[in-house]
């Protein structure tokens, strides 16, 4: 019986572990994708950290503006919304052209 030394056990391996890494990460982009842009208006006079808390039954309905979330934070600071958590990314050059416009 003849060994086909072009594909060694150790090259074999090599081309597993490329394609489970690909594969892992191609699951890893497509799960995430691009977040919806968010506006957030905060009254004057409120300082400290802001909380915004997702996906609250007895939170404020989901609110939009231009195609954006809005979130409009209460004097508390402490903002219960019935929107899902926005997960994903936003390219900074995105940030870049909306802030000068």
């Amino acid at each position: 019986m003849e060994r086909n030394t072009f594909m060694s056990p150790s090259s074999r391996r090599f081309r597993g572990i490329v394609f489970f890494t690909c594969l892992f990460l191609y699951s890893c982009l497509k799960s995430g994708g691009s977040q919806d842009g968010e506006i957030y208006y905060i009254p004057e006079g409120v300082t400290g950290s802001i909380l915004v808390l997702f996906d609250c039954e007895d939170g404020k309905p989901e609110q939009w503006k231009d195609g954006k979330r809005l979130y409009l934070i209460p004097p508390s600071g402490i903002l219960k919304t019935q929107f899902k958590a926005n997960t994903g990314w936003i390219l900074f050059e995105d940030q870049l052209s909306e802030t000068k416009k």
